[in-house]
């Protein structure tokens, strides 16, 4: 169970709840809090940094909602494993593939001229195929 350190500045008008919510993601950040550490509970948290647990709450649910953090009902809050950081892009599935090692391939089963159903001829403007 991890206890962080944490110092608040009641005169700041940063508010008190993203103090602390900055405070512990810079100690996951920094490896202090590693995944899978268990934080101390929201009452103990309040008490030992004179906090409300109301602003307790609030601090560790912005973590959750930033994907840093997890709550688990019976086991507690938890620090997320690391995220997998993959560039957002858009590529093909062949691309995909090659970038993972593996040898995709196509292969062309027919090619030629096909007789066109009356839907297919009417969608492409064409006469429908003699039958």
């Amino acid at each position: 169970m991890y206890r962080p350190r944490v110092i608040m500045d009641r005169s700041s008008p940063v508010p008190l709840y993203y103090q602390l919510a900055r405070q512990l993601e810079a100690a996951v950040q920094a490896g202090e809090l590693a995944p899978g550490t268990r934080l101390e509970n929201e009452l103990e948290l309040a008490e030992r940094c004179g906090l409300s647990r109301p602003t307790v709450r609030q601090a560790i649910q912005h973590l959750v909602d930033r994907g840093l953090l997890v709550r688990k009902r019976g086991v507690g809050t938890q620090v997320v494993l690391s995220e997998i950081r993959r560039p957002i892009e858009l590529t093909s599935l062949h691309d995909d593939l090659a970038a993972a090692g593996k040898d995709p391939r196509t292969e062309v089963l027919e090619l030629g001229p096909a007789p066109a159903d009356d839907l297919v001829a009417k969608e492409l403007g064409v006469p429908p195929a003699r039958r």
